[in-house]
């Protein structure tokens, strides 16, 4: 019954709370530890749910998630922070494997969606912030992966954005 409640029924991933629960968790007992936290938010998702309909907006959710969950291991903790707004967090071992891991990630997602009738250009906007240079709580790391999750937005989408490097 507790799973069921931790976990987002559509995508399998925790929900906000849960994941910000494991989150803080891990980082409580590893402060020094180096860790990434990706945002991921699915550009004009609004779009392709007004001109397509909720049900194919709910598949290409489905699958964008499906994308993001082949990039994670296991032990990584993938959440539903919203409605089309995600996150992943994961042991790092430098920057430069942060970034090879949000190129990697950013290029999968940008991908055309169907539903065997109707296409849709899908990609994401990914911000992401590394304990514990930009943060040690599950609130910090969220505020600057959301800053530079905006940052990439700002440069037109469809891309990354690591926090300290905006």
């Amino acid at each position: 019954m507790t799973k069921r409640a931790e976990t987002d029924e559509m995508t399998g991933f925790y929900t906000r709370a849960a994941a910000e629960r494991c989150i803080g968790k891990v980082l409580s007992e590893n402060e020094d530890a180096m860790y990434a936290f990706f945002l991921f938010d699915i550009d004009n998702f609004k779009q392709a749910n007004d001109r397509f309909g909720h049900v194919f907006g709910d598949m290409a959710i489905k699958e964008f998630t499906a994308v993001i969950r082949g990039h994670f291991c296991e032990n990584d903790i993938l959440g539903r922070i919203g409605g089309d707004e995600f996150a992943a967090f994961l042991p790092a071992e430098n920057l430069e494997t942060v970034e090879a891991k949000a190129t990697e990630i950013s290029l999968s997602l940008s991908r055309t969606f169907t539903d065997g009738v109707s296409s849709w250009k899908m990609s994401a906007s990914i911000g992401v912030a590394v304990a514990p240079r930009d943060g040690k709580d599950f609130v910090s790391l969220y505020k600057n992966a959301d800053a530079a999750l905006y940052e990439t937005k700002q440069r037109g989408k469809n891309g990354y954005t690591i926090s300290g490097r905006l």
